[in-house]
């Protein structure tokens, strides 16, 4: 499942986890989550990869809260998450990016 998302009781809040399946990143080495959350860094969020191949990272955002976001593999290719809730299309890149919608 490449994104899930476990709402926390004791506060308004969710930890979301990033998933690039092996397959789908197309033999990177290396992968960032970049986007809205971290100021587009492109180095501040790296992906954690398992022994399957498959890149992960958890992160907690605000309920309601709207995170648009992409991956950036170590060799510079821009990829999108398939199960998106949306694709927003961003003037500056050229190229839609994916948007994730957190229950309020």
């Amino acid at each position: 499942m490449p994104i899930s998302t476990k709402y926390i009781k004791a506060r308004p809040a969710g930890k979301v986890r990033f998933t690039l399946e092996a397959g789908d990143s197309g033999g990177a080495e290396q992968v960032f989550l970049v986007g809205s959350f971290n100021d587009w860094s492109e180095t501040a969020s790296p992906m954690k990869r398992s022994k399957n191949g498959d890149f992960t990272l958890e992160l907690e955002f605000a309920r309601g809260e709207e995170v648009t976001f992409r991956y950036l593999t170590g060799d510079g290719r821009w990829l999108n998450e398939k199960d998106a809730d949306e694709f927003r299309y961003c003037e500056f890149a050229g190229a839609d990016n994916s948007v994730l919608k957190l229950d309020a």
